[in-house]
């Protein structure tokens, strides 16, 4: 575990260690070379890089991108994200005729994921202009400290699961609900749940303009700790297709329309390095996913106990735990800035 730790840091802030990474490669790979095993320690280092490229990823927006233009930044990336989630699960079955099965499409998206890196390497550049200092101190930890130091770290790190798990539970489960016990058919809870993504999308593309059109981030933020449970909520309490397509779609939005607001908010406060800033993203992340990495455990065992409606139902009460952490966030939007630009001037 140690291992795995001191890795996920070293990438975070920019200074990958190949001895490390090739260490922790050998030791994982040796554990078990095939079976069940060997996928749940791909599943676990999948979710550690996906966390830890984050880091580096905010550091490149440091050097390159204004404060000011983040959030559009971030939502344009989370629009490429989904786009990308979309045409994954749309081509997946083309991929699996293609490539003869699972096995050979990991492989082959392990190759993409590689040339993808060495292309992103080769052409790269630092922005002379804004150089990015790692750290003020010496040490490795010394950013870890930084970032975990502001209380705004913290309360997106512990209410984002809260969304995850509702997100999770509903696109893996609720198909399954709709099919077997809400009597409805395949090609219409299809229809339904298709919205979710769709309604992340445009949420990815417009909330950075909506917010700035507001002035307030929490407004684009802490609010959907609330609806998200009434739409959740709603599309356990209908099978009328209409409305189903209406509320996912809500979902949809709303389960996305705060993460670029909320992802800008490290290169918002005072005072804090570059380096700081990637840790603080990467740390939200990987706490972000263990609602994901929960959804399954938490669905199966109130399956277990009230039955899968009942479960589902629980579940649309979790991104209230959003809500509950992100109302104590200080205002950092356009209106914010200006009345400190008013008192300074």
């Amino acid at each position: 575990m140690e291992l795995f730790r001191a890795c996920a840091i070293r990438v975070a802030v920019g200074e990958p260690s190949p001895r490390l990474m090739a260490e922790m490669t050998y030791k994982t790979v040796s554990v078990q070379k095939d079976g069940a095993a060997m996928i749940i320690v791909g599943r676990i280092l999948l979710a550690v890089f996906l966390g830890a490229y984050a880091g580096p990823i905010s550091m490149v927006k440091s050097t390159w991108i204004p404060t000011d233009n983040i959030q559009s930044v971030n939502g344009l990336q989370e629009v490429s994200s989904t786009f990308g989630q979309v045409i994954g699960t749309a081509g997946v079955t083309a991929l699996l005729t293609a490539l003869s099965g699972w096995k050979n499409v990991m492989l082959f998206l392990g190759v993409v994921a590689g040339i993808v890196t060495i292309v992103w390497f080769l052409s790269y550049k630092d922005n002379p202009e804004r150089p990015v200092q790692l750290s003020s101190g010496g040490s490795v930890l010394a950013p870890l400290k930084e970032a975990l130091g502001h209380k705004e770290i913290w309360l997106l790190a512990i209410g984002w699961p809260g969304t995850t798990l509702v997100w999770i539970a509903f696109t893996t489960y609720w198909p399954t609900y709709a099919t077997e016990i809400a009597g409805m058919s395949l090609n219409a809870a299809g229809l339904a749940i298709g919205m979710i993504p769709i309604g992340s999308f445009i949420a990815c593309l417009v909330s950075p303009t909506l917010t700035k059109i507001i002035g307030y981030d929490k407004a684009m933020i802490c609010p959907w700790g609330i609806l998200l449970c009434v739409f959740y909520f709603v599309g356990m309490s209908t099978s009328n297709i209409t409305l189903l397509c209406i509320m996912f779609f809500l979902a949809g939005f709303g389960a996305f329309a705060f993460v670029p607001i909320a992802m800008s908010v490290p290169w918002k406060l005072k005072g804090i390095s570059p380096a700081a800033i990637a840790i603080g993203i990467t740390f939200i992340l990987m706490i972000a996913n263990i609602g994901g990495t929960l959804a399954s455990v938490v669905v199966n065992a109130l399956m277990d106990s009230v039955g899968l409606q009942r479960a589902l139902q629980i579940c649309c009460v979790s991104p209230l735990l959003f809500f509950i952490t992100t109302i104590f966030l200080p205002e950092l939007g356009r209106k914010h800035e200006e009345r400190e630009a008013a008192m300074k001037g």
